[in-house]
């Protein structure tokens, strides 16, 4: 039950690192980047605005991959992570089984 516990807090805390790097990345790409293309490629419709992102040096564009692969690597990370607790729940419920079936036998 611990590793079950330790499991799920520990998805619930890197979820909660994938939330404030994706608000560092937010205000820093709205400064260089056309907004309203997303909402046309999120609902996969013909873009009618010029796509753009202004990077005028390779510091810049430095600090925005960078800040991007964070979140990537985090979510990833988190991807991976999400099954973890589910097959802690299924090796507890086999667990507990085995000790109600011994109770039971008893």
């Amino acid at each position: 039950m611990n590793e079950y516990d330790n499991q799920v807090k520990k998805t619930i805390f890197r979820d909660e690192l994938i939330e404030i790097a994706a608000w560092e990345v937010v205000p820093f790409a709205n400064t260089i980047v056309n907004f309203e293309v997303t909402g046309y490629l999120r609902f996969n419709k013909p873009i009618t605005h010029n796509p753009y992102i202004k990077l005028n040096d390779q510091a810049t564009k430095g600090i925005f991959i960078n800040k991007i692969l964070t979140v990537k690597i985090i979510m990833g990370r988190s991807l991976e992570d999400y099954n973890l607790p589910s097959r802690k729940a299924e090796d507890l419920i086999k667990e507990l089984k085995k000790i109600e079936t011994n109770n039971v036998e008893n």
